[in-house]
């Protein structure tokens, strides 16, 4: 029970503080650069621990590895660099919170997984609240950034189909292995994209560009490798829509770190999150109370 509060919390505030890291990297570096720093960092991170790993994965695993490498790393990494380098970090982190509502989706449509209609109601709100925030800013204005704030929620998305491909093919591997897999499968383009690119010329020495550096670093360190490590285990012991609501906490600690930074955050922006974390507690209702893990 405490185990899992803790796996849940902790990688809630980690992940939370991770859109405030991808604002700080961007003000050197564009959003390509910022994912290649932030997943070659986690490729070296991790590295010690793909050789033992890389033992353990069975051979019709290695297909599903290149998939949740793309969908649960890669793409997300890009997405939400790129849309952050338009709207403000908060906003990302609390459209972040509809990977339960798109975890729930993916599982019915490709996974064939039944729901009750009382959590398909609850998508189709959060869903609302996604779309308030998407179109509107702070201001109650129609936003003219909508199609990042679109590439967040694509990121999402991501997410959903890598949380039930987690939970379906690798259940029964060590998380510190699988993660290590991941990133090692992920980190080699990055790192190639990294040395065929003038990446290197932007360190001329200004306390600027070390400082962004530093944020991508420990947000690979932190936001991909330790937050990843958590949520896999808390994913193996529990659920796949519980272990996605640690979106619940998220988009606490990126609007605190949002307002931190002088980020506005709106009467209906915090509409929207109401709308999504109504959404996503509809989504949890029933299956906490059916097979509670905790």
């Amino acid at each position: 029970m405490l185990l899992n509060i803790f796996f849940l919390v902790l990688t809630s505030v980690i992940w939370g503080s991770s859109f405030i890291l991808m604002k700080k990297g961007l003000a050197e570096f564009n959003p390509i650069e910022v994912a290649a720093i932030r997943l070659s960092v986690t490729f070296f991170t991790m590295l010690p621990f793909f050789f033992i790993a890389v033992k353990r994965i069975r051979k019709e695993q290695v297909k599903w590895l290149f998939v949740v490498a793309i969908l649960g790393s890669g793409l997300p990494a890009i997405l939400f660099a790129t849309s952050i380098s338009k709207i403000d970090s908060s906003v990302a982190g609390i459209v972040n919170s509809t990977v339960p509502l798109f975890t729930l989706v993916v599982g019915v449509v490709f996974f064939s997984i039944k729901q009750r209609l009382i959590k398909i109601i609850g998508v189709f709100i959060g869903l609302g609240g996604a779309a308030i925030l998407v179109f509107y800013n702070s201001d109650g204005q129609v936003n003219t950034n909508y199609a990042y704030a679109m590439l967040a929620v694509l990121a999402t998305v991501c997410y959903g189909f890598n949380t039930n491909i987690l939970k379906t093919h690798f259940n029964d591997i060590n998380p510190l292995h699988l993660i290590s897999m991941m990133y090692v499968v992920i980190g080699i383009p990055a790192m190639i994209f990294l040395l065929s690119s003038n990446v290197s010329a932007k360190f001329t020495g200004e306390a600027a560009v070390w400082q962004a550096f530093g944020a991508i670093v420990i947000l690979g360190i932190l936001g991909s490798a330790f937050a990843m490590f958590f949520f896999v285990k808390l994913l193996q012991r529990t659920s796949a829509l519980f272990a996605s609501t640690v979106t619940y906490l998220i988009p606490i600690v990126a609007v605190m770190w949002g307002l931190y930074d002088g980020e506005s955050i709106g009467i209906v922006q915090m509409i929207g999150m109401l709308f999504i974390l109504s959404g996503v507690y509809l989504v949890n209702k029933v299956s906490r109370s059916q097979n509670s893990p905790l």
